[in-house]
């Protein structure tokens, strides 16, 4: 018998920042292959259509992945996503 996830200390909180993480290693591996195929990056609009999510979440999203040095983004610029290269 499985454990009860609301009695053994189960960490929701846990799940939901895996969920999120995930979402933003694919939101990166999007920006990538869009920018491999048409040679510029894709708008937040595409990004939220092709994810399934909110324009406001797609700008979430890419403001962590900033923060975490992964990709630039010029304000006031359209289609300005640069996924930074960190090769060893």
């Amino acid at each position: 018998m499985s454990p009860n996830p609301l009695t053994s200390g189960f960490d929701y909180g846990n799940i939901c920042s895996m969920k999120k993480q995930r979402y933003r290693g694919e939101i990166l591996e999007f920006v990538k292959a869009y920018k491999v195929e048409h040679d510029y990056s894709p708008s937040y609009r595409e990004i939220a259509k092709a994810m399934g999510i909110k324009e406001s979440g797609v700008h979430r999203h890419l403001h962590i992945l900033e923060s975490e040095g992964l990709i630039t983004i010029t304000p006031g610029k359209a289609r300005s996503i640069r996924v930074l290269d960190h090769k060893p």
